[in-house]
């Protein structure tokens, strides 16, 4: 039996080239805000850490409002708050036992964040520029789900369009963290 020997040299990038110019799988970098190395690394790691990108101030203030959602200070509005059921057994409370808010789109605290525009461009950089979808995000699954009309052959028995949920213009977690 063959052995299989490990290389402990660091992975290359997964591109590909087309004449002088690279194209990565995962990021388009349309707005030309990524530096090559920064696109490399999402192509290979998933994810890119932008240090001091969000201004303090607006991460402070939107800590401050998960606390207050969390300790019940506030109406929460539209926005689900999902407990850790693991932490819930310990009597975890407050802050220390929520681990996600959905829907904090809708909160205007929140939306300085989520709709920080420095945030955007880099969002951009990954997925393009703003456009509507016709999907929608189903967060029991943690998902985008295409309705069936969408995705079909040419000649399809079902209607063209089969929809009936709000469109959605694009998916991202942004991470908060210390």
């Amino acid at each position: 039996m063959a052995s299989t020997v490990q290389s402990a040299e660091p992975m290359s990038c997964p591109v590909r080239r087309f004449s002088t110019k690279l194209a990565y799988q995962y990021s388009i970098n349309a707005n030309n805000l990524l530096t090559r190395e920064q696109q490399e690394f999402y192509e290979v790691e998933g994810y890119l850490v932008i240090p001091k990108l969000i201004e303090d101030e607006v991460l402070d203030e939107c800590r401050d409002r998960f606390v207050a959602l969390c300790e019940g200070r506030v109406d929460k509005g539209p926005m689900t708050m999902m407990k850790d059921i693991s932490l819930a057994k310990t009597g975890a409370k407050g802050e220390y036992l929520y681990n996600k808010v959905q829907e904090l789109v809708y909160d205007e605290v929140f939306e300085k964040y989520t709709m920080h525009k420095k945030l955007l461009d880099y969002v951009e950089s990954f997925i393009g520029p703003a456009s509507t979808v016709n999907a929608f995000y189903s967060p029991v699954e943690n998902s985008i789900a295409f309705p069936a009309g969408v995705l079909q052959a040419e000649k399809s028995q079902f209607e063209a369009v089969l929809n009936h949920w709000k469109p959605i213009m694009a998916h991202f977690q942004p991470f908060v963290g210390a």
